[in-house]
């Protein structure tokens, strides 16, 4: 990944990735942009390709809400998702296809 904007307040990243790269098909460029607005980070993608292929963009990251310095644990945070539904995942973790309710147990901790 390459930085191709930098400010106070958001990154931008693209990557190209050649045809037939770790067996895809089609020449990919992929652009991240990560932003700070307010007290939210958005991060933002897009892709574009000259084949038909396959691009699952995602985020990945961990953080430790209690600050770089802190050596705790993770344990008493908290996370709020807004959202209706999820895509469950069969006995080896691939998305079933599935678009799940998230009412009641095991995600409602009201």
């Amino acid at each position: 990944w390459d930085i191709v904007s930098a400010s106070a307040e958001s990154v931008t990243f693209t990557l190209e990735s050649t045809d037939m790269e770790e067996g895809y098909p089609g020449n990919l460029r992929a652009v991240v942009t990560f932003s700070i607005r307010g007290d939210t980070l958005a991060i933002e993608y897009s892709a574009t390709t000259d084949k038909e292929t396959v691009v699952n963009l995602t985020n990945h990251s961990y953080f430790n809400l209690r600050g770089h310095k802190d050596l705790g644990t993770i344990y008493d945070h908290e996370v709020q998702l807004f959202c209706d539904s999820y895509t469950p995942i069969d006995s080896v973790s691939i998305p079933t296809g599935e678009i799940a309710s998230v009412a009641g147990p095991p995600f409602y901790f009201c």
